[in-house]
């Protein structure tokens, strides 16, 4: 799709505007992924294409697929903007069998684009095959070993450097978001991380491009920081959640060691006076860390059966994480991604969980503050999607079971020993309770399963001749 042909379904909309889409993705996504060398994105891919001279199929699509995700971000910046980024999406897609037939980093560099427009549209994109795909390319080139690097330009090693951190990143997110196995073992990586640098110092010479002290919404500074945080995420997942491991006793340990590896990643966390992205605020930083702590106290296969300490600390991150986000919606800073639908969403379940399981939180809690921390997770559930029914149906289902807990405060019936099929379902733990075996589990209605299921499937669209 042309320039003039885009131009004729966005009537009255300028072409040169695209410059606030272009810089929106490198100021708000590009610190969580930074998968593309500004400077040379700049000269090579969007000039361009935006003068409307010759460009390959590659060339459009990373900058067609830039465009739809700085138009996504903007679009929930700005009140009165038009959403165009689906045209933009529209309009990269057509070019996948370019992509495809790539070389390998590029191929991968415009997967990983298209991952990233999924995460803010997770219904136009199949995040978990894509992800995958992805990271099977980068494995094929041992873009995880450091031992066979090639030797290139001090650009291109450092691009490729962050490029496998990207995948990394993006992989343990979507994977643990999902329940699912991450794709690749920690001890089969030995890369090296990237320097904390600009892209501006990459066009120095090594020798001179040395780290800023104080760390720069310009530099790696919160990339580097995320990769530690998933580092934690995936031995959490891996120790405590792995469905092939057994219930044992005395867990308490591990879980201890890793909330003190949580706190010190917390502590450690950048500063930042000019925040550009949401990953840069504190205010995100304390919702990762409260995901991360949910993640590591709720019901796991290894330890199904939670102490009450453990369901307080639950309930006090689950609390902390909803209230962030409020606090994000309230800055206009917050943006939707499947992976922060799926955080607020689980905090809302554990939040409802404990109360189910344990009286004396509910003692501790009371009806009337149950009742306004489900009002508050419904609503930041509704405001998070934007009007997407997704959100709406993961806001009804917590109101309905909402009802059933708040119905607990009054009545005397005793709960400790007895989960609710549902929530252990919520938690991918269903044969984990014996005392329910007899139950008939429930048709759940998974809010987010329409989001795994549809949206932009590479496998509907093989090019064969990408891969002779």
């Amino acid at each position: 799709m042309g320039l003039t042909l885009m131009r004729e379904q966005l009537p009255g909309y300028h072409y040169h505007h695209t410059g606030e889409f272009a810089e929106h993705f490198f100021t708000r996504r590009w610190p969580q992924f930074p998968v593309l060398h500004k400077p040379t994105f700049m000269k090579d891919v969007y000039g361009p294409f935006i003068t409307g001279k010759i460009c390959n199929g590659l060339t459009k699509f990373q900058a067609n697929i830039v465009l739809a995700i700085g138009a996504s971000e903007k679009s929930r910046t700005g009140p009165g903007e038009v959403a165009v980024h689906d045209h933009f999406f529209e309009a990269a897609i057509q070019h996948l069998g370019a992509v495809l037939a790539s070389d390998d980093v590029s191929c991968i560099q415009s997967l990983l684009l298209l991952c990233i427009y999924g995460s803010n549209e997770p219904e136009r994109v199949d995040l978990w095959y894509t992800v995958g795909l992805a990271l099977r390319l980068a494995l094929g080139i041992d873009m995880h070993r450091q031992e066979t690097t090639p030797c290139g330009s001090f650009v291109q090693e450092e691009m490729r450097k962050r490029l496998f951190w990207s995948i990394y990143t993006m992989d343990r997110s979507i994977s643990i978001a999902m329940g699912r196995p991450t794709g690749l073992q920690d001890v089969d990586v030995t890369a090296t991380l990237p320097l904390c640098l600009s892209d501006d110092q990459l066009l120095q010479p090594r020798e001179t491009a040395v780290p800023s002290v104080l760390p720069s919404p310009d530099d790696l500074s919160t990339f580097l920081h995320i990769i530690r945080l998933r580092r934690i995420n995936a031995e959490i997942y891996t120790a405590l959640h792995a469905a092939g491991n057994a219930p044992v006793e005395g867990t308490d340990p591990t879980r201890y060691h890793y909330l003190a590896m949580l706190n010190a990643w917390l502590a450690a966390a950048p500063r930042y006076i000019g925040p550009t992205s949401m990953h840069q605020t504190a205010e995100w930083q304390q919702i990762a860390y409260h995901q991360a702590v949910l993640t590591l106290f709720r019901p796991s296969f290894v330890s199904p059966v939670v102490s009450v300490d453990g369901m307080r600390l639950c309930a006090d991150s689950a609390i902390s994480l909803v209230s962030c986000y409020h606090s994000l919606y309230a800055k206009n800073k917050v943006s939707y991604t499947f992976v922060a639908l799926v955080s607020l969403f689980m905090a809302a379940i554990t939040i409802l969980y404990v109360l189910r399981a344990s009286p004396l939180l509910r003692q501790e809690l009371t009806r009337e503050v149950t009742q306004s921390n489900v009002a508050s997770c419904a609503a930041a559930l509704r405001r998070i999607s934007g009007g997407r029914s997704v959100g709406e149906r993961s806001a009804q289902i917590v109101e309905r079971l909402g009802k059933s807990i708040l119905a607990l405060f009054e009545t005397t019936e005793t709960v400790d020993e007895e989960v609710d099929t549902e929530f252990m379902s919520w938690f991918g733990l269903r044969c984990q309770q014996p005392s329910v075996e007899s139950q008939t589990t429930p048709s759940i209605d998974v809010a987010w399963i329409d989001l795994l299921d549809e949206g932009f499937d590479l496998r509907n669209n093989f090019y064969s001749d990408a891969f002779i």
